[in-house]
């Protein structure tokens, strides 16, 4: 394995409060990690970010310099976006925008921040986001030339920015070895991130990428030594694969486009050390192979959710067996997107019923239907819930810490094969309660959130919406491409003061009863650890709630009970969100979640083979 170290070309600012030594590498509760306005002040005021810094000097070759930097500010007297023109008199072409009312009951975006670095070369959007164990925000684009039809040999190096939310600050770094574009991605237990697969090298000989062909290489990020480490290699390649972390704290990869284009039927599972094993009883040969959603069921079963009706049921261990799972009622919700919101309990949303991405003049099959599912039920099956107001296809659903879901971009229209074409864009948010099955309007954006757009949850409870508009619609010369991102805050942000977390534990085991400091504990009314996520093409790998029961402790403390069970929590980091009374979450504490010291091998209990019908094959559907 090479190791390639990006270092920093200029230092970050360290207290004694915050230092790389920690174990887990991330800031005790309450500590901001660098100098600067966070982005609740900046969504409340509207005021720009931290102040620019200077980019260090570099001489590295470009393809390997980082750089230490700020965004510039956004500023009231710039100009208007191309996305902010007139569309179409059609009832599909008016701008769909939010309602307005006040913040505590639509909420609030802030200004329009730029989001590209000024070394990326060529278009830099945010099409894969994910949140680290330490706050920083991790994301890539395509590979930098791809949609630019520019004719360069391999390596194509996308670039890679690391993002301070709390000071603006960017670090900007490429990987010279591996295309990350439409890869999958998961935490490993530690709290690296582990990209799998992405745009393959069957076009290099010709000098342009091609669409469906994967690679099949491995790339780890250790965000304590911003180290990227080549792994293992896959059998095959993967192109729009999907990964999750299992209980056992391995990684599951399956679905996508190996390297000559072809579905990849097989199923590996990643152990760190001891690299993949491929299931020889189990194939997704029966289901659509595009970046099906994946959950692990508390019996430890995977449920996969493909972009058809079809949905299977996996169990990972041994040579592994799956079958057939409960059908959506909706034909295809192809480009929707899907969260579970509770243990056990998924929300399925928007979607194309259309045959293809391709498939213009289908935009009375893209719907603003949303059905669930509950595998706590005896014979689980889908229900529709209640509809939102838009219909969206490329939607993100993003769960936020009071265990609602919102929902944010897409369009109504596929007026062109990319689907980013600005008519039809959906600008306002959606949030829905699972108590009562609907949904409520929110505000609306700046700018149109299409086709590569990505939104992830932030400690603070805010949630960051980026990217979106590649490849670009022909005659809209690039005003469908937004190299910029902003933040939402839910109405929960204005409803009175977030409680404080003044101390938690880094570091907490499985059935483990943890002590969290607040001042604010005689009006702490729910606890919810939610994983950070990992998103791409509205695909949230990780993102995953977990309710927990709390007394009160002495003083200023409450007790916190940890799962018992890693399959509903799988070992790595969290972020725990103490909620009042009002509903208002606090600031997170991020700590990890392991097995005890004493028994660190299998810490999930495994499904047994009579969890449900099989098929040790390619996949019977006979099991619903």
């Amino acid at each position: 394995m090479r190791l390639r170290t990006m270092l920093f070309a200029a230092a970050r600012k360290t207290t004694t409060d915050r230092t790389l030594a920690r174990r887990r590498g991330f800031p005790p509760a309450g500590i901001e990690r660098l100098e600067g306005r966070d982005l609740l002040s900046l969504a409340a005021d509207a005021l720009p970010l931290a102040r620019p810094l200077a980019v260090a000097a570099s001489t590295a070759a470009e393809h390997s310099h980082a750089h230490l930097q700020s965004f510039a500010p956004a500023t009231a007297t710039a100009a208007p976006l191309a996305a902010e023109a007139p569309h179409n008199a059609t009832p599909l072409g008016r701008r769909h925008h939010g309602v307005s009312g006040p913040p505590s009951a639509v909420g609030s975006w802030s200004p329009v921040i730029p989001f590209r670095p000024p070394h990326s070369r060529g278009i830099y959007l945010a099409i894969h986001t994910t949140l680290l164990p330490n706050g920083d925000i991790i994301t890539w684009p395509h590979a930098y030339n791809y949609f630019l039809a520019e004719r360069h040999a391999a390596p194509y190096t996308p670039d890679i920015m690391l993002w301070n939310p709390t000071t603006n600050q960017y670090l900007h770094m490429n990987l010279p070895t591996s295309n990350l574009f439409c890869s999958g991605s998961t935490f490993l237990p530690d709290g690296k991130l582990i990209v799998l697969g992405g745009h393959g090298p069957s076009a290099y000989p010709t000098g342009a990428l091609q669409t469906a062909y994967g690679n099949n290489h491995v790339e780890i990020y250790n965000y304590v030594t911003n180290t990227w480490t080549q792994g293992p290699d896959m059998s095959h390649g993967r192109y729009y694969g999907s990964a999750i972390t299992l209980g056992t704290g391995q990684a599951l990869v399956l679905a996508g486009y190996n390297e000559d284009g072809v579905n990849n039927a097989r199923i590996e599972v990643y152990t760190e050390g001891q690299g993949f094993r491929t299931l020889t009883g189990a194939t997704t040969a029966n289901y659509p192979n595009w970046y099906p959603a994946l959950y692990q069921l508390n019996d430890g079963l995977v449920f996969g959710a493909s972009p058809g009706r079809a949905t299977f049921l996996l169990n990972p261990q041994g040579a592994g067996q799956i079958w057939g799972g409960p059908p959506l009622n909706y034909p295809r919700r192809y480009y929707g997107t899907s969260v579970m919101y509770a243990p056990n309990q998924i929300l399925d949303i928007g979607g194309n019923a259309a045959p293809g991405r391709a498939a213009v003049g289908g935009n009375n099959l893209i719907t603003n239907s949303a059905e669930t599912i509950n595998f706590n039920d005896p014979n689980p099956s889908w229900h529709y819930t209640g509809s939102m107001r838009y219909a969206r296809f490329f939607p993100n659903a993003t769960l936020l810490p009071d265990g609602t879901v919102l929902v944010t971009g897409g369009t109504r229209q596929q007026s062109n094969p990319s689907g980013n074409a600005l008519a039809g864009a959906v600008y306002a948010g959606e949030i829905w309660n699972p108590a009562t099955g609907q949904w409520t309007t929110m505000s609306s954006m700046k700018v149109p959130r299409l086709y590569h757009s990505t939104a992830i949850l932030l400690p603070s409870g805010q949630v960051m919406v980026a990217g979106g508009g590649e490849p670009s619609v022909t005659g809209e010369a690039r005003n469908a491409t937004h190299q910029n991102m902003q933040i939402f805050s839910p109405p929960y942000l204005f409803r009175g003061p977030q409680p404080v977390i003044s101390q938690a534990p880094s570091l907490a085991y499985y059935g483990q009863t943890i002590t969290v400091s607040s001042p604010d504990t005689a009006s702490i009314a729910t606890v919810n650890l939610v994983r950070p996520g990992t998103v791409t093409h509205g695909v949230n790998f990780t993102q995953k709630l977990v309710p927990a029961t709390f007394t009160q402790g002495p003083g200023d403390t409450l007790q916190i009970q940890m799962p018992t069970n890693p399959n509903e929590a799988p070992p790595g980091p969290y972020m725990i969100f103490l909620l009042n009374q009002q509903g208002v979450p606090s600031k997170a504490a991020m700590f990890f979640l392991e097995p005890p010291p004493a028994s660190p091998a299998s810490p999930a209990p495994a499904p047994s083979a009579s969890s449900g019908p099989g098929s040790s094959g390619g996949g019977s559907s006979n099991g619903w």
